[in-house]
């Protein structure tokens, strides 16, 4: 995929590569140069990318853990004009993880970028057999959300991230 500034000639992309003149990576490329730049090569998952209105600045959220973790590690980078590659801006904590989910947003002037982040999900214990998981679903009376809601809003739930931002 690939995104382009609205106000400038210059796109940003990534690619799986072709395992010869290529790698898997996200990519910075120049029209009126001709110039292709890599701002971060390696196998991984790249998503959410965005790239300022005049073009000296990204932003992408990447997953480069290529085990099969219930977790996903993902990483915040960003890149302006002038830098080689493209450096972490935010990172997945013990409390907290970049979404990949919410966009990626420059301010008009790009002096700030905004993200989400979400919290850590609470994961099902893998340890247990089958027969010793309880399958039960618990509810009150004064919930704020009726249970039907609860059940409908799920998927959206799951995918809510909190706004923050980063000050270049």
């Amino acid at each position: 995929g690939y995104v382009h500034a609205d106000e400038a000639p210059a796109f940003m992309l990534h690619t799986a590569g072709d395992n010869q003149s290529l790698s898997a990576g996200v990519y910075f490329f120049d029209p009126q140069s001709r110039r292709l730049d890599s701002l971060l090569t390696g196998k991984g998952t790249y998503s959410s990318l965005s790239i300022h209105r005049l073009g000296g600045k990204a932003a992408f959220v990447v997953d480069r853990d290529t085990t099969k973790a219930l977790l996903r590690p993902t990483e915040l980078f960003g890149w302006q004009k002038g830098q080689p590659a493209a450096l972490p801006l935010a990172i997945t904590d013990s409390l907290s993880r970049v979404s990949e989910h919410a966009p990626l947003v420059f301010s008009h002037q790009g002096h700030r970028l905004y993200f989400g982040r979400a919290p850590m999900p609470i994961l099902q214990d893998t340890s247990l057999l089958e027969e010793e998981i309880v399958q039960v679903e618990v509810w009150t009376y004064d919930e704020p959300r009726l249970y039907t809601q609860q059940e409908v809003r799920l998927e959206r739930d799951r995918k809510r991230a909190f706004t923050h931002v980063y000050h270049y």
